[in-house]
């Protein structure tokens, strides 16, 4: 299944996007600053369409966590939704 990276999935239009790409057959990288509230949205977005919604803590303004970030998911994001 091709995986989509959101960055600052809690903002009202990436979870719109998030909905309609799951919607679509993608499964989620949900990234963002807040975990409780990409919890949330992953538990809502899974229970709509049945798609995997995994969720990372990710600070766009702290580089010092980007590298960790794009480490971890390189071999597996097919797209990047910033």
């Amino acid at each position: 299944m091709p995986l989509m990276l959101i960055l600052g999935a809690t903002s009202e239009i990436a979870r719109a996007s998030a909905l309609r790409f799951a919607q679509e057959g993608w499964d989620l990288c949900l990234a963002g600053r807040r975990p409780d509230a990409l919890q949330a949205l992953a538990q809502e977005l899974h229970a709509q369409t049945g798609r995997t919604v995994d969720c990372v803590e990710f600070d766009a303004l702290d580089s010092s966590t980007h590298a960790a970030l794009w480490a971890s998911l390189a071999d597996r994001t097919d797209a990047v939704l910033c």
